[in-house]
C-alpha cells in the first residue's frame, strides 16, 4: 500500500511536465522530489471502521470480494483511514490459507487489491492488481505486480508462487492492527532508505508508459 501513496506523491510534485522533460526532472531533482513525496507520509495510520462505505465504484469492490469469499474468506469488514481521508480498504481474511486481503478505493489511483501472507520470521509476499511503481521492495518483502488480471488470476498465482515458509497465522479480529503495523514498518524503513533519484525517474517513465 504504502509505495502507491509515494508514488502519488511524487507525479503530483511532476504532474506541470509531460515525457522526456518530467524524466530529466525526474533525474535532476528526483531525491529532493522523492523526500517530498515521503515527507507527505504519516509514520502511524489508525483504522476506523465504517458501516456505510462511500465507494465510488462499488461494483468494482463488490467483484472483488465476492470472487474472495467465495474461494473461502471471511470479511474482516471495511475502513476509512483518518490520515489518508482519500483511501477507504475492505478487509478479508482467510486463516486456513494463510492470506490477508485488503481491497482499497483511492480518489486518484482508483481500486486495486493486495494479497499479503505473512511469515513467522517477519518477512511477507503481497500480489497486488496496483501498477508497478518503479519503487525498489524491501528486502524480504516480496511484491508481485499483477495489475489488469482477474481477481481469481491474482489468487491462484499467489497461491502458487509464494515462498513455501512457517507462515504467521491470520484472524478477522487481527487484520486491521496487522494493517497498521505492517503499514507502521513499510514507513519507518522507506524513511531511512529514503527515495532515490533513479527511483523517481522509473516513477516518472512509469507514468509515461501507463
Amino acid at each position: 500500500m504504502l509505495k502507491i501513496f509515494i508514488l502519488l506523491g511524487a507525479l503530483l510534485l511532476l504532474s506541470v511536465a509531460r515525457g522526456l522533460v518530467m524524466q530529466i526532472i525526474a533525474r535532476i531533482f528526483g531525491r529532493a522530489i522523492g523526500e517530498h513525496a515521503l515527507n507527505q507520509q504519516p509514520d502511524t495510520i489508525h483504522l476506523e471502521r465504517t458501516a456505510v462505505p462511500n465507494w465510488t465504484n462499488p461494483t468494482a469492490i463488490a467483484a472483488i470480494a465476492d470472487m474472495l469469499l467465495s474461494r473461502g474468506f471471511q470479511d474482516a469488514g471495511t475502513f476509512r483511514i483518518p490520515e489518508m481521508p482519500v483511501v477507504q480498504v475492505r478487509l478479508l481474511v482467510h486463516p486456513g490459507d494463510f492470506f490477508y486481503a485488503s481491497i482499497y478505493q483511492h480518489s486518484q489511483a482508483g481500486v486495486w487489491f493486495d494479497l499479503l501472507t505473512k511469515y513467522r520470521n517477519g518477512r511477507t509476499a503481497t500480489f497486488t492488481t496496483c501498477r508497478p511503481t518503479g519503487l525498489a521492495n524491501r528486502p524480504g518483502h516480496m511484491n508481485i505486480n499483477m495489475h489488469g488480471q482477474s481477481p481469481t488470476a491474482v489468487l491462484d498465482r499467489a497461491r502458487a508462487d509464494r515462498p513455501r515458509d512457517a507462515f504467521a497465522p491470520m484472524s478477522v479480529d487481527q487484520v486491521a492492527r496487522d494493517f497498521e503495523a505492517g503499514y507502521a514498518d513499510a514507513i519507518a524503513w522507506r524513511r531511512k532508505r529514503g527515495v532515490s533519484a533513479r527511483e523517481v525517474a522509473e516513477v516518472a517513465k512509469m507514468s509515461k508508459a501507463a
